[in-house]
């Protein structure tokens, strides 16, 4: 898709987003001011748009209303919010970091949408008995009606911290954040640092877990440094067993998971060509894919190399499995951080391919790990040796001893966070990453489709008319997928 039609369809948008503040339809506007985030973010050409963020305030200087409180009132209460937009199970920061808040005393505020409350059993038993009190919000209405929930949640609760953890474009969220500056301190922990998010104007600290992250905060966002905090999470760690595998459990493999479209994009496939190269050289060799989304590619090799590529959805015993295997691929052309910190965890070497800078400061005193490659030829010959010497091998896995944060760690530094604003990871100078074939690796992948979901979804039902054809198409496909999956 070319750049003059994506521009058209933003410029569209925020023409909307004006005339409907204008002319007070608060709705609209919010639920054009959606669409383009989603736009953005999966475009991905820019960081931030202060003409979104206006309008956010512009919106909720009409719709947000808090009687006269302010952090200094609240200053000695123990109540700490956790605003989970998300609201994954086992996916991300969440579990972990509100076990670290109730380890250090406080009453937690979990606030969650309301949809997700039956598909957070991990995050339950992981709290039970803990000082939570359960918040969910209705989001399968309005924006502005999920802001008025928020808006007598934190009316009600008055927290001394809050946490806000959420999509990139959560309108709803950003724009009740926006007005408790000055009421609690806030801090957002930034799990999308490499994409286009709102919210610059919605933290007093932004919180993130690299280098890489200072960089984008500080050079693309504008964040100023005395604003930023560092702080890697630790990983949460589900004790159930190791399932079924699809071949014999002696068997040695090589795992690698995730969201599939972080191994496409790359005109070279190189992802898959890796995979290719190492199958053939090492005949005893089997691959094991973990995921979800376009599985074009990975079943081309499924079927290229039957009974030694397997292919499954997300599945709970992940760590098991890493654990179990020989080594861990990384994803590319986009690197999996999250897996990449529990594959170092297990112990598992997790061989990734340089993007750039991209994966960079993902592990502590990452460049003494000796996980990544700058090129694939030389990824491909050490992993040659990786499992040809199994004394090479453990000597090399040796090197993943300390490289990811510790739960002791992590409950430390958020009290610290909580209570002195800063973290024991200090940023120092923060050089600018360049991240032009990033981009222009997003722009690439762009297509009508992300445009469909961004704008053509229910909740933006207020847009129909501003996108007719757009919403027809989106229908005429979910026509053509039942029929389908009746046949």
């Amino acid at each position: 898709m070319n750049r003059k039609a994506v521009e058209k369809y933003e410029i569209k948008l925020k023409r909307i987003i004006n005339n409907s503040i204008h002319h007070q339809n608060f709705e609209t506007a919010l639920q054009a001011t959606a669409a383009c985030a989603s736009i953005n973010y999966a475009y991905n050409q820019k960081y931030t748009d202060e003409f979104l963020e206006n309008a956010l305030i512009s919106v909720g200087g009409s719709l947000v209303s808090f009687s006269d409180w302010n952090e200094k009132d609240n200053i000695h209460n123990k109540k700490v919010l956790f605003y989970d937009g998300f609201g994954a199970d086992r996916r991300g920061i969440a579990i972990v970091t509100c076990k670290a808040i109730c380890a250090n005393g406080y009453s937690l505020i979990y606030v969650s949408p309301i949809e997700k409350k039956e598909c957070q059993p991990t995050l339950h038993d992981a709290l039970c008995g803990l000082d939570v009190k359960w918040e969910y919000i209705d989001t399968s209405h309005d924006y502005s009606h999920t802001i008025f929930q928020l808006n007598e949640i934190f009316e009600r609760s008055k927290p001394r911290f809050s946490f806000l953890y959420t999509l990139p474009n959560d309108v709803s969220g950003i724009t009740i954040f926006d007005y408790l500056a000055g009421k609690t301190c806030r801090c957002q922990l930034d799990l999308t640092d490499h994409a286009f998010w709102l919210g610059v104007n919605a933290f007093d600290y932004c919180c993130g877990g690299r280098q890489y992250s200072a960089s984008i905060q500080f050079h693309y966002r504008g964040i100023p440094q005395k604003d930023m905090l560092q702080l890697d999470a630790n990983l949460f760690v589900d004790d159930c067993e190791l399932g079924d595998l699809p071949f014999d459990h002696n068997s040695r493999f090589i795992f690698s998971g995730g969201d599939l479209y972080k191994t496409l994009g790359d005109e070279k496939n190189t992802y898959y060509e890796i995979i290719k190269e190492i199958l053939i050289s090492h005949s005893d060799i089997k691959f094991l894919y973990a995921g979800k989304g376009d599985t074009s590619e990975i079943l081309k090799l499924v079927k290229e190399f039957p009974q030694r590529v397997f292919y499954v959805e997300e599945r709970k015993d992940f760590y098991q499995i890493i654990k179990k295997c020989t080594l861990y691929l990384n994803t590319y052309p986009m690197f999996g951080g999250l897996m990449m910190r529990y594959a170092a965890m297990a112990g598992k070497i997790p061989i990734t391919l340089k993007h750039g800078n991209d994966s960079d400061g993902i592990l502590i005193s990452q460049d003494t790990r000796q996980i990544e490659y700058d090129s694939f030829d030389a990824l491909i010959a050490d992993v040659d040796r990786l499992l040809s010497d199994d004394s090479y091998l453990r000597e090399r896995e040796e090197k993943l001893i300390g490289a990811v944060v510790t739960e002791d760690c992590y409950v430390r530094n958020i009290k610290m966070i909580i209570e002195e604003h800063k973290t024991e990871f200090p940023y120092d100078v923060i050089q600018k990453i360049d991240t032009t074939k990033f981009r222009s690796e997003c722009f690439d992948r762009f297509t009508e489709e992300d445009v469909l979901h961004s704008i053509s979804i229910k909740r933006h039902r207020k847009l129909i008319i501003y996108f007719p054809v757009l919403f027809a198409n989106a229908s005429l496909r979910k026509i053509k997928a039942r029929i389908g999956g009746t046949k």
